[in-house]
């Protein structure tokens, strides 16, 4: 439209989050791991996910105290959303059960491939959860 202007302070420029750095190339040729614990594989993919709301939460800080110094901008919505649940497949083969129970698997493409008959499958259903904190009457603090 002719004659409509843009505030300045309205255009901004999009900044790169504090958290994102370019990949660098890596000098040496790293050894890629395709086996481990059942357990360190999950508990990994799990705290992956708890890593990445915690990012999440700590831009979305960043942006409400952009928001509420902003003039033009405390007029809109905080922008925001959770991760409520997050569900994957994992293919591997079962490599070793040692003793105690500790299950090893592979997942080597390569070795999956030949495999293919004998794959194993298990989903994975991550599901937020808030914690919350309480406090007795003598002053101990309980996170459940």
């Amino acid at each position: 439209m002719p004659g409509r202007r843009v505030r300045k302070d309205v255009a901004r420029d999009v900044k790169k989050p504090d958290f994102v750095e370019p990949v660098k190339p890596a000098d040496k040729p790293e050894i890629a791991v395709k086996k481990a614990p059942l357990r360190e594989l999950a508990a990994s993919i799990t705290l992956s996910a708890l890593s990445a709301k915690k990012l999440i939460d700590m831009e979305l800080s960043k942006i409400r105290k952009e928001y509420e110094k902003d003039e033009f901008l405390r007029n809109f919505p905080l922008p925001g959303f959770e991760i409520s649940e997050m569900e994957l497949e994992l293919n591997f083969a079962v490599d070793e059960v040692k003793d105690g129970g500790e299950v090893i698997v592979s997942f080597d493409e390569e070795k999956l491939s030949k495999l293919s008959g004998a794959i194993s499958k298990m989903k994975m259903k991550i599901v937020g959860k808030s914690l919350q904190q309480f406090e007795t009457i003598d002053g101990q603090k309980i996170v459940k």
